[in-house]
Order: structure tokens, then sequence, then C-alpha cells
């Protein structure tokens, strides 16, 4: 199991930085493209593993969980990668929306009631920023 602690802007600018392909504003480049594509496409030996901590089955890269579905719920693209933080925070980028998301919570409430709270959160989100897909 991994951890991740920071503050969430600076978790932001992590996960902004994958986004750009290893680039921070500015134009630095703090990783090479061929790494971040490592960290954000799905490890053929590592999909549909399943996540004893958030109770379901996940893609995984070489580190970053892929895709929006099931743990973010319907809104993330398929292309979304990202960290959860012990059933009480997640950290995400969407590539096809150019969006990055750090959620923190306070409580630990199990699996399920947190993967719940987390999908809630992220579809009202999605919603809020009309990024939701429409028939």
């Amino acid at each position: 199991h991994g951890n991740l602690r920071a503050p969430a802007s600076q978790v932001v600018a992590v996960f902004r930085m994958l986004l750009n392909g290893g680039e921070v504003a500015g134009g630095a480049r703090l990783l090479q493209s061929a790494t971040v594509k490592l960290l954000c496409t799905p490890w053929p030996e590592r999909k549909g593993m399943y996540d004893e901590m958030q109770g379901m089955c996940v893609d995984w890269s070489l580190g970053l969980f892929i895709g929006g579905a099931p743990l973010l719920g319907e809104f993330p693209s398929s292309g979304t990668f990202g960290h959860g933080g012990s059933q009480s925070s997640v950290a995400f980028g969407d590539p096809q929306h150019q969006l990055v998301v750090a959620f923190v919570a306070n409580v630990r409430p199990g699996p399920f009631i947190h993967i719940e709270r987390l999908q809630r959160v992220v579809a009202a989100l999605y919603t809020d920023l009309r990024l939701t897909r429409s028939c």
C-alpha cells in the first residue's frame, strides 16, 4: 500500500504536471513524457486487480489507478488516473476535461460508504462544471 501526504494544493500541482506530460507551469520539465505515460497507462498485468482498501476491482498503472469507473463513478473519462488515500481522500486527473481534483475528508467510514461519498462528490463536481455526458 502506498501513501500520499501533502497539502491538497501540492497534490493538485503534481497531477496537473502529469496532465501536462511532465511539465509544470512555466515549462520546467520534472518528468520525461515516457515516464508520465508509464504512470498514466494501464499495466496489462494490473488490470482488474482487487483493491483491498477500496473494496473493488480497479485497473492500475505502475502506481496510479486508471479509469474513472467504478471508483469515481460514471462521469470521469476512461483516461482518468489517480491515487486514493485510505478511504478518506483521492486525487485524480481527467485528461479529456483537463481537470485535476484533490478531495480530502476527515473520516474513514469503510469502503462502501467512502465510495458512495466519493462518487456523489465527483458527480456533483462534474455536474456543476457542466462536464457530464448527455445523450
